[in-house]
């Protein structure tokens, strides 16, 4: 069991990736991601260890909040997209 994961070049340079899925949680999927990237950490996590407030999670076109959150089981073929939100003035 798969999933694909794409990463914004806006947060980091991780790019696209597939995890195993051996029913892991959108958490996670994110603390595995950040084990590889300390960039990817310092973007995705507050100083709290909360998802970041800028920080957007799709799975499958859907927010991640909508589907339960961090606690979110991914399931085999999922898509994940994860962006930042970007601001100027």
């Amino acid at each position: 069991m798969m999933v694909n994961v794409e990463v914004s070049k806006a947060i980091c340079d991780i790019g696209t990736r597939q995890i195993e899925n051996s029913n892991i949680t959108i958490s996670e999927m994110l603390n595995l991601l950040s084990q590889e990237s300390e960039v990817f950490r310092r973007n995705v996590f507050t100083e709290e260890n909360e998802i970041s407030s800028h920080i957007l999670i799709f799975v499958n076109s859907s927010d991640y909040r909508a589907k339960g959150g961090a606690d979110y089981v991914l399931n085999d073929n999922d898509d994940i997209k994860i962006l930042a939100l970007l601001g100027g003035g």
